[in-house]
């Protein structure tokens, strides 16, 4: 009888064996293998937006704050690319975010104001376009998108082709409103860690009230007295502004509270940094952060706040004229921070200027989904996260105002961004050709459907 190889031959006779047999198949089969290799598809990436309510651009350690307390988003930005010069569709809570999901400026997708009727469900949206590419949908935390500010019912999930939902108000956010979103949408990722997933975290701070508990502001005990000259000359001036017309203005104290929120908030990420690396899903997720709109930052002498009687958010646009409710780039220009480990060049500092219509077919393109014959007002820019150097030609519109290159028209005003960043300075006498071209060009584009 012939004896049992694997029990009488000895493991080094066993190795040479193999590499002999091997050998042999390689020159017959190798080729093949690598062919079939190269046509099995990657596993595609997983997404993850989280957008904050109301805050503005430079309200992160990264984006210049010289009080904030953001060590995990700080991270990202070290980890990933950090865009100065990223836009949203509007400067209200309901447009804007119509646009990150359906790849439409708000007037294109019937979403003009935050009273607006719900969401057209039919419309394109990144829920429904990557379900069928066996995406897992969830979407935690602030919706706006049904009618007004009302919550939508739990049938109108599946109209989106989203899986699973939990969804709340502002109003009835308390201390643990941002760690329970988190919970809710890591027990998602949790359970669809082994199938790509699009997940939503839409948090509902920095957005008034701002009402943080105790343990969460103690974290700011050891703030000094607010020093303004740290801040921009146009913040500089806004604070002054507020303490003119409202000389009870403790700014140390609102700050405090604000950024009390920003840091409960940045703690949340760090628990879904940590648990992307500890599922291994890091490499293989496309984790991006922004706000949907700046911080209320217009400060008139015959109201606290224009058109509304709202105190201002002791809040930090940066060098960036106007807040919430205005198209100046305090209103539209967010921070945004995009990670992708092992993708994409940490501590890199990106000046091109994309926008949340632009998320939809940059996932699309990055998911392998096709969006050939869609009416969508954004563009794949996967090549500029990826680390690609290029110009933005076509300009850039919003419901009132336009970009072409570095000039900007709002409100018939003309401003070159490069020279002037603050919008202080008004062109459209000096360049009224410019100016009536561009009028014109915005004109054209409204019409458009």
């Amino acid at each position: 009888m012939r004896p049992n190889m694997h029990m009488s031959t000895p493991p080094r006779l066993l190795r040479r064996s193999f590499l002999q047999t091997v050998s042999l198949l390689l020159p017959a089969v190798g080729a093949t293998w690598l062919r079939a290799a190269a046509e099995l598809p990657a596993r595609k990436p997983n997404f993850i937006f989280i957008l904050v309510d109301d805050m503005s651009w430079g309200d992160l350690g990264c984006f210049g704050h010289p009080y904030a307390k953001t060590p995990h988003l700080d991270r990202m930005a070290e980890q990933g690319v950090r865009f100065t010069q990223f836009y949203v569709a509007y400067s209200v809570c309901a447009p804007s975010r119509s646009a990150l999901v359906t790849g439409r400026m708000p007037n294109k997708a019937g979403k003009r104001s935050n009273e607006s009727h719900r969401l057209d469900p039919a419309l394109p949206n990144i829920y429904n376009l990557l379900k069928p590419a066996g995406y897992a949908n969830g979407h935690f935390g602030k919706w706006h998108l049904a009618e007004g500010f009302k919550l939508p019912a739990d049938a109108e999930r599946l109209e989106y082709k989203i899986d699973e939902w939990k969804l709340g108000t502002a109003s009835a956010k308390d201390g643990l409103s941002a760690q329970k979103t988190t919970d809710t949408a890591l027990d998602f990722i949790v359970r669809h860690a082994n199938a790509p997933f699009q997940v939503s975290i839409w948090f509902f701070w920095p957005h008034l009230p701002v009402n943080p508990n105790p343990e969460q502001v103690a974290v700011y005990d050891d703030m000094p007295e607010v020093d303004i000259s740290r801040f921009h000359p146009t913040m500089q001036a806004k604070y002054n502004q507020i303490k003119k017309i409202n000389p009870g203005y403790d700014l140390k104290e609102k700050m405090k509270g604000y950024l009390a929120t920003i840091t409960e908030v940045d703690k949340q990420i760090g628990r879904i940094q940590e648990r992307l690396d500890a599922l291994k899903l890091s490499e293989n997720t496309v984790l991006v952060f922004s706000s949907d709109n700046g911080a209320n930052a217009t400060v008139t002498a015959e109201k606290p706040v224009e058109g509304t009687t709202t105190p201002m958010w002791a809040a930090n646009a940066g060098p960036y004229r106007g807040g919430k409710f205005s198209l100046y780039e305090g209103g539209i220009r967010m921070s945004c921070l995009v990670q992708w480990k092992g993708r994409i060049k940490g501590g890199r500092v990106s000046n091109f200027p994309w926008r949340t219509v632009d998320w939809l077919p940059t996932v699309c393109a990055l998911a392998g989904v096709k969006t050939d014959g869609l009416a969508l007002d954004g563009q794949d820019v996967s090549d500029v996260l990826l680390g690609a150097e290029r110009e933005r030609k076509e300009p850039i519109f919003w419901q009132g105002a336009v970009r072409e290159g570095k000039w900007k028209l709002v409100k018939n005003e003309l401003y070159d961004l490069e020279a002037d960043p603050s919008e202080q300075n008004d062109l459209a006498g000096k360049e009224p050709e410019r100016a009536e071209r561009m009028a014109g060009l915005l004109q054209a584009w409204l019409k458009k459907k």
